[in-house]
């Protein structure tokens, strides 16, 4: 696999799912850069430890699972993009967070795939468990 320069890469769907083009893949970017800005562990601590564990065959990659659809019923589905951010590699994809981000890019939860839990990310953030686990990428 060759990996951009920066060792990110923003793809519109899941390598491993096929799936036709999304309907909110412009936003991509956007989302992309609201998720960096307010994690910067996903570059600083996250494109570091990627390039190590994966021999430099590795990528940090956002996808979006879901785009909203205002008229759902449920405020997460009508309101909010479902993403996904982790790695991959030719062999894996390795999931690191669930996200579920406002259409107006203010409000951003964090669901954490390990334990199955949903809070906002600034909480999630100040969590002993957050430090805990980006500490671990820094070795």
């Amino acid at each position: 696999m060759s990996c951009s320069k920066d060792k990110t890469k923003i793809v519109p769907e899941r390598i491993s799912v096929p799936r036709t083009k999304s309907a909110c893949e412009d936003k991509l970017e956007a989302l992309t850069k609201a998720l960096n800005d307010r994690i910067p562990e996903f570059q600083t601590i996250g494109v570091p430890y990627v390039d190590r564990v994966t021999d430099g065959d590795g990528e940090v990659v956002y996808y979006i699972e879901q785009c909203p659809k205002p008229d759902a019923p449920d405020t997460l589905m009508s309101n909010y993009y479902r993403m996904t951010v982790g790695y991959i590699t030719d062999m894996i994809d390795q999931y690191w967070y669930g996200f579920w981000v406002r259409t107006d890019l203010r409000n951003i939860i964090l669901f954490d795939f390990a334990t199955e839990t949903m809070m906002p990310l600034e909480v999630a953030r100040a969590s002993q468990q957050w430090k805990i686990d980006w500490e671990a990428r820094k070795q």
